[in-house]
């Protein structure tokens, strides 16, 4: 068995400072193998984006794990933080309208 080239486990991130905090993601895992492609699909607020930028280390993970190649993000150092050729994250947005 491989290592998961991404493995999330138990991730929680909210925006707010209120009690009780309204989380965007809460205790979230999931784990991705080298060379697949994923897809997050979701309603607006969802958490698509906060889970896209706390992989890219764009924003700083609060509490769970999140490994990328085997290094761990929970309290990562903005000066350990780097961009890498290895890890690619496409954002795109695809909007389908239905008339009738």
């Amino acid at each position: 068995m491989t290592t998961p080239t991404i493995l999330g486990q138990s991730i929680s991130h909210s925006f707010t400072s209120k009690q009780p905090s309204e989380f965007v993601l809460k205790k979230l895992s999931f784990q991705i193998e080298t060379g697949k492609l994923v897809g997050l699909t979701g309603a607006s607020g969802s958490g698509k984006t906060t889970l896209l930028t706390l992989i890219g280390t764009l924003r700083t993970l609060q509490s769970g794990s999140l490994k990328v190649f085997g290094q761990e993000l929970l309290g990562l150092k903005e000066k350990e933080k780097k961009t890498s050729d290895e890890t690619s994250v496409l954002f795109f947005n695809t909007t389908t309208f239905l008339t009738a």
